[in-house]
Formats: structure tokens, C-alpha cells, sequence
């Protein structure tokens, strides 16, 4: 699968605790993120005005694979999320 057509499987999403890869419960009283999820259940979520400030500065979308927790610009982090997708796929 190419970057354009992993980015054509994106779907907004209004909660990403929803999202296929994700086993978040959200708490009584917490708003939920929207977002992107992707194929194979990857998500992206917006970073909310509900967020601190200085997570809102460095940009307005937020990835965790793993241990690693990026927030940037969609593009950006589209293209590390196909980076982890593709070797997902080549690991079956």
C-alpha cells in the first residue's frame, strides 16, 4: 500500500477511544478527542482546547505508538504512522 492510498483510508472519527487499536476508556467528566483513525485500526487525534497550552503549541495532532508520544502537524505524523503501518504489515 502507497502513502496516498493509506492516507485515502482515513476516517474521521468523533471519539478515539473508539478506534480499533485503542483501549482507552474515557472517564466520567473527560471529553473525548476526535480524529483520523486509518487502516488496520491506527488512529490520530486532534489536540483539544481542553489540552494545556504548551501541548496546543507544538501542534494540533497527537500520535502514541507504543511508548513513543509525538504531537505535530497531520501531515507529519501521518507519514511516521505509515512508517509503523508498513512494517506491521511486512512483519505477517
Amino acid at each position: 500500500m502507497t502513502f496516498d492510498e493509506f492516507i485515502a483510508g482515513r476516517t474521521p472519527i468523533a471519539d478515539v477511544t473508539k478506534a480499533g487499536r485503542n483501549s482507552d476508556i474515557l472517564e466520567p467528566g473527560t471529553t473525548p478527542d476526535p480524529g483520523f483513525e486509518y487502516p488496520s485500526g491506527f488512529y490520530i487525534s486532534e489536540v483539544g482546547s481542553h489540552w494545556p497550552a504548551a501541548a496546543r503549541a507544538q501542534g494540533a495532532y497527537h500520535l502514541i505508538i507504543g511508548n513513543m508520544e509525538s504531537i505535530g502537524n497531520l501531515d507529519a505524523l501521518e507519514r511516521i504512522l505509515y512508517e509503523v503501518f508498513k512494517s506491521e504489515i511486512h512483519a505477517l
